[in-house]
């Protein structure tokens, strides 16, 4: 039958005519037209021709019979802002052994002014270089004497040059943190590697601010480099108030095109006092809704509080000792009472929470903590309280989650990146596949 005219207002900005549109819903219905009008879907069809009433003199009509259409990825947990941070960072991905790492810092070298930071992205892994193992200050030495160098490895591992060591006052008679470890040789001199937030903050203090107005720009960037990989939509774990700043700055431009939920990060202050009035200082929740749209579609919204238990694979709270160190069993960042009045004032304002805990003690003093504000709260929608990551869950620990109705973000290309340390760090017994 002849298509119903339709009215100016209802003419679609695009017609997709394809070969299969997967809808992803519960039915599992798949189309093979789509029209789309100020960046949303507003009708699909079964058939190529189904919605060519919707074509108008200024509709563009994308007509492939091959060409197949998913949904974007939705990431639930993805430092998007820090991967942006990381676009004019020296990129060691490519880079398969120390010789080849270090070469990348070299290149970059010999077009810096000496004296000028030499600081690398975040998303590479030493598992994938052919000595299996991080670089030390003294091999990064030989990429340039006259440049601080510092390189970034995921968000608790650094490796720092001797320059930057310097600078920072990381010495063989400086104090260890009590957060975080300075790895050291048998005189305590250190070897470069700085591990968690404790070691990693004397240098990263020292790094050239990168402007609001900068951040923006990269994110704009990041944002269009995500899409083009599918991904349109991330929720990003950890944002102090000036980074929400610097969202609202490329949504405001239009560009921002992954539709993000922000997590507010909240770390223990001096005191329980002193955090509980950070969190009465952010936005009430809800203030910023995760549905609202602006642009050409991109949406902004914050989803709730991010806090950390501990650290990664290399400094995570375990119940036992370290494989590869039988004094050593992680860091703990919070202690159990002071979380858990963190987490029942945040709960009571209104506040989802999502805690990043990667050890199997972690686990445990989350989900204590998580059950005795649960017990407090009857009815919480699920979803309000949240594991990041939850690494070390033995199967008590994933029950109790289920009955308590804790979520869990879950990034299994992880596994990929950390197996090898996985198996260094906490031995082949605790990573063994899961009963």
């Amino acid at each position: 039958m002849p298509a119903v005219p339709r009215a100016p207002h209802d003419l679609a900005d695009a017609v997709f005519r394809v070969g299969r549109a997967y809808g992803m819903t519960t039915d599992r219905s798949i189309y093979q037209a789509l029209a789309v009008k100020d960046g949303r879907i507003t009708a699909v069809g079964r058939s190529r021709d189904e919605l060519d009433s919707f074509i108008g003199p200024g509709t563009a009509v994308i007509d492939d019979p091959e060409l197949v259409l998913y949904p974007v990825f939705n990431d639930t947990h993805n430092h998007q802002l820090l991967a942006a941070r990381d676009l004019d960072y020296v990129s060691l991905e490519q880079a398969r052994s120390v010789d080849e790492l270090v070469q990348a810092l070299q290149e970059a070298a010999a077009w810096m002014p000496a004296g000028q930071w030499i600081i690398s992205s975040r998303c590479w892994h030493e598992t994938h270089l052919r000595e299996g193992r991080l670089p030390t200050a003294r091999e990064l030495d030989a990429a340039s004497a006259d440049h601080p160098i510092f390189v970034q490895r995921g968000g608790h591992v650094g490796v720092a040059n001797s320059a930057a060591l310097r600078m920072a006052g990381i010495t063989a008679t400086s104090a260890d943190p009590p957060s975080g470890t300075v790895v050291r040789l048998g005189d305590r001199t250190p070897v470069g590697v700085l591990i968690e937030g404790g070691a990693l903050e004397p240098v990263r203090r020292l790094l050239p601010a990168v402007t609001q107005a900068q951040q923006a720009d990269l994110l704009a960037r990041q944002c269009r480099l995500y899409n083009r990989r599918g991904i349109g939509v991330v929720r990003d774990p950890g944002l102090m108030p000036g980074e929400v700043a610097v969202y609202q700055a490329v949504a405001d431009r239009g560009e921002l095109t992954t539709r993000t939920r922000q997590m507010f990060w909240v770390m223990p202050q001096a005191t329980v006092a002193d955090t509980l009035a950070y969190v009465d200082s952010l936005p009430e929740p809800g203030s910023v809704s995760v549905d609202s749209v602006r642009g050409d579609g991109g949406g902004l919204g914050i989803w709730g509080l991010k806090l950390g238990m501990d650290g990664g694979v290399e400094g995570g709270f375990l119940c036992e000792p370290y494989a590869n160190n039988p004094a050593f069993r992680g860091h703990a960042f919070w202690e159990p009472d002071d979380f858990e009045q963190v987490v029942e004032h945040a709960v009571g304002r209104g506040w989802r929470v999502g805690c990043h805990a990667v050890g199997d003690c972690a686990v445990r003093r989350v989900l204590d903590a998580y059950e005795q504000v649960a017990l407090r709260h009857p009815g919480l929608p699920p979803g309000t309280l949240v594991i990041e990551h939850a690494f070390l869950a033995d199967a008590e620990a994933r029950a109790r989650a289920v009955r308590l109705g804790v979520g869990v973000t879950v990034q299994h290309p992880l596994l990929y990146s950390l197996g090898g340390n996985l198996m260094h760090y906490w031995g082949p017994v605790r990573i063994a596949p899961a009963r």
